[in-house]
């Protein structure tokens, strides 16, 4: 695979799920409350909008997914490294174009909406974003972190 391909993969995979995690969190936290407050009604809809799409794009990406990649993504024993790069050697064509594509159209998403914000807001997200990474542990699971999360939760059931 060339590396620019690489690149690129790995930029909208981290990137998808950066935004629906990001989301998901804003929103579990509560934060998402302080956020939407902030916005327009235009504003709202077009982010209600963009994550129903995403959502319905994962969807069907995952539908795609053949048995080994499903294997891959359901095998508790690998790091989330390890996942990644496995997949993404396992992509057929028409799977990269898919990611490729969907890339392409969140940028122009992300574009869109930053140029709907007004200064204010964009200082007020600002701010609102510095509170929530102070207030957070900022780190991931580790891999090993991750495997022993997961026995846990197997030996729970």
């Amino acid at each position: 695979m060339k590396p620019e391909l690489k690149n690129i993969i790995q930029y909208i995979i981290v990137f998808s799920c950066i935004l629906f995690l990001g989301i998901s969190n804003l929103n579990a936290q509560n934060s998402y409350k302080v956020i939407e407050d902030m916005l327009t009604e235009e504003q709202k809809q077009l982010l209600k909008k963009e994550k129903e799409t995403i959502k319905e794009n994962r969807e069907k990406f995952k539908q795609g997914l053949t048995k080994e990649q499903i294997a891959i993504l359901k095998d508790k024993t690998l790091s989330k490294d390890e996942i990644r790069k496995k997949l993404k050697s396992l992509f057929s064509k028409e799977q990269k174009e898919i990611i490729i594509s969907q890339e392409k159209r969140l940028s122009r998403i992300r574009d869109d909406f930053r140029r709907t914000l007004t200064n204010d807001q964009v200082r007020q997200l600002r701010e609102h974003s510095d509170k929530v990474q102070k207030t957070r542990d900022r780190g991931e699971l580790r891999d090993s972190d991750r495997r022993e999360s997961d026995r846990r939760e197997t030996d729970q059931q």
